[in-house]
């Protein structure tokens, strides 16, 4: 595997970047206005929890939101230059802050012995794995398909391709992941706690690189699916501000321990401060590394900040592709450490940062420093004597209260109880009893019982294998069937072998539902069925038609309307009088014009009737054109213009809609004119 080193300069340029795209949108708001948008991504943190119209502010500066967090008031998004202080002065607007590149924290490759000299073998023969502890890696994912790894993973999500498959493509995350937790089968690597719960949340892409906002994205996920133990191999010289500070205080408020590699960056004399963010924060367990004689690693990261030790050069570990590899850096010494938490909760310590603090073995100058921290984490000081687990009572769950009414009218209802929804925490549920005052009512997971009317306060107890119980409740009230409620809708009317609609849909039944509708038309035919129905009446008339609904119960309910039925209005004929057609032509352009005269049985002139016609120019259809006749009952069609110096315009007549009116086509409806 190549080797990846934390590039201060690319984090540095990018805020620098950022900070002067803002001095120059403030010093010249014209700035730019020919160019292409630079857009840039940033961190917007707002005084409230962020929502649709906080999503809204952003999309009208021209931004393009990535992501909306839940539990910090922070929008993730793409936006141009110009809006960032355009955005900072809304009064919404807590900050915004450049959304700065993390890295995987690497050194060099060579060999394994860490998981060893840190104690973890005696605390595995004490009968402490870590078992069901749940840790998070945060970084190129990993190879659960690794015969090292396939065990221990529990799932995860990819945060850089926004899926739930977050395979490793680099190796890194891999790598760690097996520092923690691989596997204890006499073969490959052992991990600290090799039977520790993994959690593959991926943030860096192929190349090791990602973003902070997909960072704060895992860490609510880790909060949401309540993660234990976070381990974070990545990094940035660059401070990347309040916001990704307050997600990781926030992950740390939830109980989460966030174990964080100090970095790559110092130099051999163990001077300045250049620990790497997220480590610096007082919610991350900043962790440097040390070789096999407990020695700084001379590119280990050191200052006030440095919180603990442990091994970091020639680890070996699990390797993507089902393979092994040897790695160096803090990324190495951090999953260590992040192993030993997990060895520590097992172990039901309190504690932990205190006693990671206490139990480890001092180097360098005595006390903490800022080389070492408070020592080499020692796991077999710090995870103690294992904790026998005490057997832990099942949970009883009855099901949701039930509302049902007497479906049938025989004063009673046959309900089931569902009892699928208890559990047991340590162990598997034997027996369940139901129970209504004192009277058993069966037993077995899933039960049917009768229910007379009224109110019904029903007992689920369930039993666990290690003889523990745990009781749940559940009311079932059986109501008497309240009547179904029958709505015909309007009265209507319609002319003569005209259908008419008929919508039941207004009916309803207030606890239950309707399982017929039948329609008497009121005029000697059939009836029909259905919620929605058509019908047609041969004979003028007055009709009462009736609407009878039925309901799950076999309750009805009638409601009617009036339908009253006239005859066919009689429609007085309109037509085409006369076309004149008339072209006007260039030597490159032609176009028709006609006029149109729309006339009665009588020879009357006819307004406002809609004139439509189609145009053909040498046989080939150009357009279909209408117009309004005026009170010479004229209208006047034109022609699209035609790119020609000949030839034969013409228009045919192909409706003409007047209310009252029926239009009467003739064969000599159309008219034709050619030019030269």
């Amino acid at each position: 595997m190549k080797a990846k080193i934390l590039i201060i300069i690319l984090a540095v340029m990018l805020v620098l970047s950022f900070v002067s795209a803002v001095l120059a949108a403030r010093g010249n708001n014209n700035a730019g206005r020919h160019e292409s948008v630079r857009r840039v991504r940033v961190l917007i943190g707002f005084r409230d929890a962020p929502g649709p119209n906080e999503q809204a502010l952003v999309n009208s500066h021209g931004g393009i939101v990535r992501h909306r967090y839940r539990f910090v008031p922070v929008i993730a998004a793409s936006i141009p230059e110009t809006a960032i202080q355009r955005l900072r002065g809304n009064r919404n607007v807590r900050i915004v802050e450049p959304d700065i590149k993390v890295y995987a924290v690497d050194a060099e490759l060579d060999n394994s012995w860490g998981v060893k000299h840190i104690g973890s073998g005696n605390v595995h023969d004490g009968g402490n794995e870590g078992a069901g502890v749940k840790v998070a890696i945060i970084d190129s994912g990993i190879d659960y398909h690794h015969p090292d790894l396939d065990a221990n993973y529990k799932g995860g999500w990819d945060f850089v391709n926004n899926d739930n498959d977050p395979m490793d493509d680099n190796g890194h995350g891999t790598h760690c992941a097996g520092i923690i937790a691989a596997e204890d089968d006499d073969s490959g690597a052992v991990g600290v706690a090799p039977e520790a719960g993994l959690y593959a949340l991926k943030v860096l892409d192929s190349s090791g690189g990602g973003y902070y906002s997909d960072v704060i994205e895992a860490l609510q996920w880790a909060v949401v699916n309540g993660i234990q133990v976070t381990s974070n191999s990545y990094g940035s010289s660059g401070d990347p501000g309040v916001l990704v500070k307050q997600a990781f205080d926030e992950a740390e408020a939830a109980g989460i321990i966030n174990v964080c590699a100090a970095g790559n960056n110092g130099n051999r004399r163990g001077t300045r401060d250049n620990v790497i963010y997220p480590a610096r924060y007082k919610s991350c367990i900043a962790v440097a590394a040390t070789n096999q004689g407990d020695s700084r690693a001379s590119w280990s990261s050191t200052g006030p900040d440095i919180e603990i030790s442990a091994p970091g050069i020639n680890v070996y570990s699990t390797y993507i592709n089902g393979g092994y590899a040897t790695m160096s850096g803090t990324s190495m010494a951090c999953p260590h450490v992040s192993g030993v938490v997990a060895l520590m909760i097992y172990a039901g310590v309190g504690d932990i940062r205190g006693t990671l603090a206490s139990t480890a073995i001092d180097l360098g100058v005595t006390g903490k420093d800022n080389l070492y921290g408070y020592g080499l984490v020692d796991a077999e000081k710090a995870a103690g004597v294992p904790v026998e687990p005490q057997p832990q009572a099942p949970i009883a769950n009855a099901g949701a209260d039930q509302t049902v009414s007497d479906s049938d009218g025989d004063e009673y209802e046959t309900i089931t109880l569902d009892g699928s929804g208890s559990i047991d925490p340590d162990g598997s549920i034997v027996e369940y009893s139901w129970s209504e005052d004192g009277t058993i009512l069966g037993t077995g997971r899933n039960i049917t019982h009768d229910f007379d009317l009224g109110v019904h306060e029903v007992i689920l107890e369930v039993t666990d294998n290690d003889g523990l119980t745990d009781i749940d409740g559940v009311v079932i009230t059986v109501n008497e069937n309240l009547p179904p409620i029958a709505d015909a809708g309007s009265d209507q009317s319609v002319c003569v072998d005209k259908a008419v609609t008929f919508d039941g849909s207004g009916s309803f039944d207030p606890d239950g539902s309707i399982d017929s509708y039948e329609w008497d038309f009121g005029d000697g035919t059939p009836k029909g069925t259905g919620q929605t129905i058509t019908h047609a009446y041969l004979a003028t008339g007055t009709y009462i038609v009736t609407l009878t609904v039925t309901d799950n119960g076999s309750s009805v309910d009638t409601d009617t309307l009036t339908v009253t039925v006239t005859e066919q209005p009689t429609l007085s004929p309109i037509y085409v009088a006369d076309i004149t057609v008339v072209v006007r032509a260039t030597h490159r352009n032609a176009r028709a014009t006609a006029d149109v005269f729309i006339v009665d049985g009588s020879g009357n002139p006819v307004s406002g009737a809609i004139v439509t016609a189609e145009w053909t120019f040498e046989g080939y259809y150009l357009s279909e054109t209408s117009g309004i006749t005026n009170s010479m009952g004229e209208a006047v069609l034109s022609s699209p213009r035609v790119r020609a110096r000949s030839g034969v315009f013409t228009i045919k007549i192909t409706d003409v809609v007047k209310s009252g009116w029926t239009y009467v086509y003739e064969d000599d409806d159309w008219a034709s004119i050619s030019f030269h």
